[in-house]
């Protein structure tokens, strides 16, 4: 099992360092709310943040 299974349970942020096309297809059949590669900038965590949170 790994962080993809893992967020097929709940709405979830997922962060990557992975951007391959394999990795998105994958996410594209979870609960997945928000995807964001690594390193990632502080008003992209927030704006994922609010969008799960449903202050967006």
């Amino acid at each position: 099992m790994d962080g993809i299974d893992v967020i097929t349970k709940a709405p979830a942020i997922f962060i990557s360092a992975s951007s391959s096309n394999m990795v998105m297809e994958r996410l594209t059949l979870t609960k997945s709310d928000e995807y964001s590669v690594k390193l990632i900038r502080d008003n992209a965590l927030r704006n994922a943040l609010d969008s799960v949170l449903g202050l967006a």
